[in-house]
């Protein structure tokens, strides 16, 4: 399945160069801010066409059957593409005097995710059957240690669980202190991941956050919160990018494990909405949290970091 290249050339504000250096988050199909207009380009036919991707089906209301049937019972489609590509326009200003460091072939390592639902449209009318209520998405760039990643087998392949990596106490704990969505609109305040004394051995251990950001991607309701709060974004369909990654540049040599590592980590997925109890004038609400990892098979030693060994050809579109 290949996503569907979105035209997002316009006209953008110039950047410091050195900015091709920070990691990347975004929201929706909007590509990182430091990307010219021939870089976006590039980044949108390597997203529409991933090194690697897998995608793995949940019901993410399934909690909710008995107050919202038909919601209940939907099946979602979570896929996450890995892309590799290079950036040679910019190889003139890959200088030690731009970025710090020479570059001598640029390239660029982007993680996108998507989401899919039964009756498609856009996540309103589709995705929540009709529902306004804010959709709060929280994008976690993060990176554990090996022995932690490593939980997440094979054995989990069909499943979204993540209890496997961060234990049912941790994951409890996380949904116990997420505060991403409030009366009608989201909030951008995160909470401490490191210090949450369920999740010491997994995100107090050993672990690298690079960031972590909310959005509203259902922005159809009356939003109180301010740029300092949650973000809000277009509306989007089924099937598109929700949320992606940018690793920042990384020359071509180290290229290849820097691909390795995004597509070895644990993709965590975190979003929150209200569901309407349908006998009743109430709505519910319980964080989804959701695992995976792009490569499979038998794993080995590689250059310091335990990996996976795939077949890394997109699938091909339906």
């Amino acid at each position: 399945m290949k996503l569907p290249i979105v035209g997002l050339l316009f006209s953008r504000v110039s950047a410091p160069f050195s900015y091709w250096n920070d990691r990347a988050q975004t929201f929706g199909a909007s590509p990182p801010t430091v990307f010219d207009n021939q870089s976006i380009e590039i980044l949108q036919q390597a997203i529409a066409e991933p090194n690697a991707t897998r995608q793995i089906s949940f019901r993410p209301f399934e909690v909710f059957s008995g107050n919202a049937r038909l919601l209940g019972q939907d099946e979602w489609t979570w896929r996450v593409n890995i892309s590799d590509f290079s950036l040679p326009h910019l190889t003139q200003n890959t200088t030690e005097a731009n970025l710090g460091r020479n570059i001598t072939e640029p390239h660029y390592i982007a993680t996108s995710y998507s989401l899919s639902w039964p009756l498609g449209g856009n996540l309103s009318s589709g995705g929540l059957r009709g529902s306004d209520s804010p959709f709060c998405v929280t994008s976690l760039d993060v990176e554990f240690s090996p022995n932690v990643t490593n939980l997440w087998t094979e054995e989990n392949g069909n499943s979204t669980d993540c209890e496997p990596v961060l234990g049912e106490a941790c994951l409890e704990a996380l949904h116990a202190s997420d505060k991403s969505l409030t009366r009608d609109s989201c909030d951008g305040r995160m909470p401490s991941w490191k210090t949450i004394p369920e999740c010491n051995t997994t995100f107090g251990y050993g672990a690298v956050i690079y960031g972590a950001r909310t959005s509203n991607l259902n922005p159809n309701v009356t939003s109180n919160s301010t740029p300092t709060m949650g973000e809000s974004t277009s509306p989007v369909t089924s099937g598109s990018e929700i949320m992606g990654f940018g690793s920042g540049l990384v020359d071509g040599g180290d290229a290849r494990q820097a691909y390795l590592n995004a597509s070895n980590r644990v993709q965590i997925l975190i979003f929150n909405t209200w569901v309407g109890e349908e006998r009743f004038n109430i709505k519910l609400a319980r964080p989804n949290i959701h695992c995976m990892r792009c490569f499979r098979s038998s794993t080995n030693l590689l250059r310091g970091y335990l990996s996976f060994d795939v077949d890394t050809q997109a699938e091909e579109a339906p």
